[in-house]
């Protein structure tokens, strides 16, 4: 991407992921005991061999998955996971013995029925490992090199008012992705298997969240830090805050959209960046290996 490119992406990133509208925990599966949702009634119905363990990032258990077929976790669609926009967020710790099969093998971290929207952990070969999500028949680039038997954090946002999807890995900005559109209405939640109840993850997942707005980075970093405090409030969003939009093309809305970015510019902000220091705009298009 061209310097230029870059910092007209770093400007939309600032706008948008830093002025979030406020969003309301709607789901929360802390994994402690059982499989009970912690705010509401979306409880998870365990399916082959996944089972609550010890071995917690937080709190006092995890979901332990043993990778064979048909282990997996079964949240049953319902209203409170349908909204528009979203946040999702968890802990994954990849057994260290995750292995691959012949032509490479997606294995399900997270992930919506019908391929509607979906967090994979990718094997190519016993030391070659990526993180990526599935969306519209094909996979898409979030992050090479996840370490096995270690805790990392993952965290999706997605505000469907610009259609823009960004990946936070331990709190930190390491993907972006424009023009997405994402549909989860009336879908089921799966974690750990595909929902034909193959490609299953071998592995620890903890403390999964769905909110239904999107967080900013503060929270984001809020509840990687200190998962027990209250989130901290979003900044107000105020009229030169907003995403642009194509729209903005006509001549008074490019007008205000130039206003904007000057007003922008001359404030101090902290612009989220990913752990490499440059944003990623991925665009990248995987071989599809379904």
């Amino acid at each position: 991407m061209s310097r230029v490119g870059t910092l007209c992406l770093s400007v939309l990133v600032g706008v948008t992921v830093a002025t979030a509208r406020s969003a309301d925990l709607v789901a929360h599966w802390p994994f402690d005991a059982d499989l009970t949702d912690a705010v509401g009634q979306s409880h998870g119905a365990a399916h082959g061999s996944s089972s609550v363990g010890k071995d917690a990032k937080v709190g006092a258990g995890a979901l332990r998955l043993g990778g064979a077929v048909g282990d997996y976790v079964k949240v049953e669609s319902n209203p409170r996971l349908d909204s528009d926009s979203f946040s999702l967020l968890y802990w994954v710790k990849g057994d260290p013995h995750l292995e691959t099969s012949s032509g490479g093998l997606c294995r399900r971290l997270v992930g919506f029925d019908d391929f509607a929207f979906e967090t994979d952990w990718n094997v190519h070969s016993p030391t070659e490992f990526e993180i990526n999500w599935w969306w519209n028949g094909t996979w898409y680039k979030g992050f090479a090199d996840p370490p096995k038997d270690q805790w990392i954090h993952l965290a999706w946002t997605y505000d469907a008012s610009n259609r823009l999807l960004a990946l936070y890995r331990d709190g930190e900005l390491a993907s972006l992705e424009p023009n997405v559109t994402l549909n989860r209405k009336g879908k089921a939640l799966y974690v750990g298997g595909q929902y034909r109840g193959s490609q299953n993850f071998k592995g620890l997942i903890d403390d999964l969240r769905l909110y239904d707005g999107v967080l900013d980075t503060e929270q984001v970093q809020s509840v990687v830090h200190d998962p027990a405090a209250p989130l901290p409030p979003a900044p107000p969003r105020r009229g030169s805050h907003r995403p642009l939009r194509l729209r903005d093309r006509r001549p008074a809305g490019l007008a205000r959209a130039r206003r904007g970015i000057r007003q922008a510019a001359q404030r101090p902000r902290v612009i989220p960046q990913p752990a490499d220091g440059a944003v990623q705009q991925t665009g990248q298009v995987l071989p599809r290996h379904r």
